[in-house]
């Protein structure tokens, strides 16, 4: 039977609705299960990253129980309070990110206990020393077997969440896969419809009308789903950062273990030497100095720590935009002494913003005094913008300075890489580091002899977080 021209366009609106109408649910399927996937990705390498943490300071437990620490009383009870406070710290975190893995919680009361054990056993040892009794000793090599046990359990619960993390992140590719494949379909069947109605609007005057109405509803839909396909994008580009973050603080804290060992044996060895040759001149003169350069390596290594541990935060409710200008007033004696102009384009009417606002003032002036130095005296303007955009807290920081080529572009987070000649390449890892704490996103922008935009994106205040 042949159709009406009338009777076509309803078949075809209608097959057309239904194809869409069915990729829209899937769509909408794929997008929470993509977001559901992100969010235990995230978690699983959070726990690896304070895993890695715990266990090199189990580690450094280890070496000081097993090779004997030959300091005073005070410092010795000193030395071991810090590694117990970082230890307990690093076991909250986990225990937060894990509290829905039955056996990951086992593990962690079991180590618990086995610290709270050493803890007992260094309180021993402390009061043994003040006492100069000859238990200290037997008290260190208690604690040591434990220690090694407690080594054990953190190594154990590394190779479990490596196998989530595995399992976690296949499913989040094979979400983001199809996510992508439904977001094409919906491309493809929004083309097709324009140009059926295109077809429809030749034949039938009254099919035309209809066309356009239904036209601005799956465009809006599209244009929907390229928002939620964006957000997404922007999701896996944060993990993507945090990923790279966590590694690199990895190598960080194992480059810190292998050399504060040696660092510590070369100190001690220096103190029993004062003591025991002939204390000329030139002696101590070289005592002296590799005492002096030994603390010198002690401080690169503590600033390279700082640059990429995770840091605690007290937020603090505050105008974004009164926190740039007390950052300004901070640099206010640089911008003049280079002759600066300052631009500022503020959001009269944005939110405030829950930060740690000490912190994120270092992380502001690292990108202004990077800005200042990018730029010709006399000639440089440095621009701040603040806006609302996507439900959050944009901050833009341009120059008009040198630029930056693509190779650098690529390495500017990177622990110790810099330009400048008297710099330590630890600035802007820093800020990537505070930002990324923040649960934010930084980005950099750069055009050889044009000038460079750093762009800082926070949540608004109030709004729902997971901040551990």
């Amino acid at each position: 039977m042949k159709l009406s021209a009338e009777n076509k366009v309803r078949f075809g609106y209608g097959a057309a609705f239904l194809i869409l109408l069915v990729a829209f649910s899937y769509s909408v399927f794929t997008t929470d299960q993509l977001l559901y996937h992100i969010q235990w990705v995230g978690k699983t390498n959070r726990v690896l990253h304070n895993l890695e943490g715990l266990l090199l300071e189990v580690r450094d437990l280890d070496a000081s129980f097993k090779n004997g620490m030959e300091l005073d009383t005070i410092n010795y009870a000193s030395f071991y309070k810090q590694h117990f406070n970082s230890i307990d710290s690093l076991w909250n975190l986990i225990s937060e990110d894990t509290r829905h893995e039955f056996i990951a919680q086992r593990r962690l009361v079991d180590i618990r206990t086995n610290m709270d054990t050493i803890h007992g056993l260094v309180v021993k040892a402390v009061d043994a020393r003040r006492r100069r009794s000859r238990k200290v000793d037997e008290y260190n090599s208690q604690a040591y077997t434990i220690v090694q046990r407690v080594e054990s359990r953190v190594a154990d619960m590394q190779v479990t969440e490596k196998a989530l993390l595995n399992l976690r992140s296949q499913r989040l590719n094979s979400s983001s896969g199809s996510m992508e494949d439904i977001n094409i379909a919906i491309l493809i069947i929004a083309l097709l419809l324009a140009g059926y109605s295109w077809v429809i609007y030749n034949n039938e005057n009254t099919a035309k009308k209809n066309a356009n109405i239904m036209m601005v509803e799956y465009a809006q839909e599209l244009e929907k789903k390229i928002k939620e396909l964006t957000d997404a994008n922007n999701e896996l580009t944060q993990l993507r950062s945090l990923q790279r973050f966590t590694f690199t603080g990895r190598i960080a804290r194992m480059i810190a273990h292998e050399v504060r060992n040696p660092l510590t044996n070369i100190n001690l060895s220096c103190d029993q030497l004062r003591g025991s040759v002939n204390k000329s001149n030139e002696t101590q003169m070289l005592l002296d100095t590799i005492v002096r350069n030994s603390g010198r390596i002690n401080q690169l290594v503590s600033e390279l720590l700082n640059a990429t541990k995770v840091q605690e935060l007290k937020f603090r409710r505050v105008s974004i935009n009164d926190l740039l200008n007390e950052t300004l007033e901070i640099a206010k004696d640089r911008i003049k002494l280079e002759h600066i102009s300052v631009k500022k384009d503020y959001d009269a009417n944005i939110c405030d913003v829950e930060v740690d606002t000490d912190k994120m003032k270092i992380a502001f002036l690292n990108v202004i005094l990077n800005a200042v130095e990018a730029m010709d005296a006399g000639q440089g303007v440095l621009e701040l913008k603040t806006i609302a955009r996507d439900n959050k807290c944009v901050v833009l920081v341009k120059d008009n300075g040198h630029g930056i080529d693509r190779e650098s572009l690529e390495k500017i987070f990177d622990p110790y890489f810099t330009g400048k000649s008297n710099g330590n390449g630890l600035g802007l890892t820093n800020t990537q580091n505070i930002i990324l704490t923040h649960k934010g996103l930084i980005e950099v922008e750069s055009t050889p002899g044009k000038g460079t935009t750093f762009t800082i994106i926070l949540d608004f205040a109030g709004n729902p977080s997971d901040r551990q």
